[in-house]
């Protein structure tokens, strides 16, 4: 007997609730961090959740920044490269997103990640503008997914999801207290 294999699409035209995107893209970053708290960072057995990290890190930025859209116009584009979705943010939220980004970058234990990643080979170049970011990390959620076709990516976005996910907060303050989130304030 075949299997049932139900196809869903996304209805055209439908009203999207910002804090249940908010809410979802939460969720993922939670389990992110659960995830990476199971390991110390320099217990061999972390590369065994890295990249599933990363994919839910990715997802989550992912979901954010549908949510911020969502805020901003009241649509949810269905693309989901980062870049692709970021530069479609109003230049307000833009440039406050690249403040923390920028912030964030200065700090010495960054620094000291992204000399790692300048180790790996074809990894020289890197560089640490949010944009550029964005462009080498934009597909990750894929990427990360499918590594072992092409064995190939680079994530270098772990902390933008706190970034985007303190934008919104900044713009809608009272979803702190949602059942939801009630547990986890800044995610580091």
């Amino acid at each position: 007997m075949g299997s049932l294999v139900l196809v869903m699409k996304k209805p055209l035209g439908r009203k999207l609730d910002p804090i249940k995107i908010f809410q979802h893209a939460t969720n993922f970053q939670e389990s992110d961090h659960a995830l990476r708290k199971a390991f110390p960072a320099h217990d061999p057995k972390i590369m065994l959740i890295a990249q599933p990290s990363m994919v839910l890190s990715a997802f989550a930025s992912e979901l954010y920044i549908k949510c911020l859209l969502c805020i901003e116009n009241g649509k949810v584009p269905n693309e989901h490269n980062l870049k692709t979705l970021f530069l479609q943010l109003a230049p307000s939220t833009r440039r406050r997103i690249e403040e923390l980004w920028n912030d964030d970058i200065k700090q010495p234990h960054r620094q000291e990640t992204f000399n790692r990643i300048r180790a790996i080979p074809g990894a020289e170049n890197l560089q640490l503008d949010l944009l550029y970011a964005l462009k080498i990390s934009g597909d990750a959620f894929i990427d990360l997914r499918y590594f072992y076709e092409t064995q190939k990516a680079f994530f270098i976005l772990d902390a933008f999801p706190n970034m985007l996910r303190t934008v919104i907060l900044e713009n809608c303050p009272h979803w702190t207290v949602t059942p939801a989130t009630l547990a986890i304030g800044p995610i580091r």
